[in-house]
């Protein structure tokens, strides 16, 4: 829904554990005026996440020249071109990638087995998060889509 971000998002933008703002949660607020459940997840709406920030003590919300809270989480991630430089890492589901302008960083995929050095893929950052996932499936023959 609209307007509305994560108990974990909203974790990350305000810089707090999750049980710091269950506690607050639970103390504080109200169940479906400031958050519902949604399946397993809590889902904090925009009247719920400003109390919640006015409750731990900030002022100002970080949130990088977007109107609100809930507009952080809403923000679509690009697509971008990724090159392996190490797949063998001891952890089997991570690899060693360079993005275009350089930068090293860790790309989650589900097996790392047929992916070779210098070999090309899609890739998108979750929610700024610096982590990274790989957007296309696994390939099928070693160095081979």
């Amino acid at each position: 829904m609209p307007g509305e971000i994560s108990e974990l998002d909203l974790s990350k933008k305000l810089g707090l554990s999750r049980e710091t703002i269950a506690g607050k949660r639970k103390e504080h607020l109200t169940k479906e005026e400031d958050w519902r459940k949604s399946g397993r997840w809590i889902v904090f709406t925009q009247q719920g996440a400003e109390k919640l920030a006015k409750l731990v003590g900030l002022v100002h919300i970080p949130n990088e020249g977007k109107k609100s809270l809930t507009e952080q989480s809403e923000s679509v991630n690009e697509e971008e071109i990724l090159t392996v430089v190490q797949n063998r890492l001891a952890n089997t589901k991570i690899l060693t990638a360079k993005r275009s302008n350089g930068e090293i960083v860790r790309v989650r995929v589900n097996s790392t087995k047929n992916f070779l050095p210098e070999m090309t893929f899609p890739a998108v950052c979750e929610n700024g998060s610096g982590v990274w996932l790989c957007t296309r499936k696994t390939p099928r023959w070693l160095g081979k889509w």
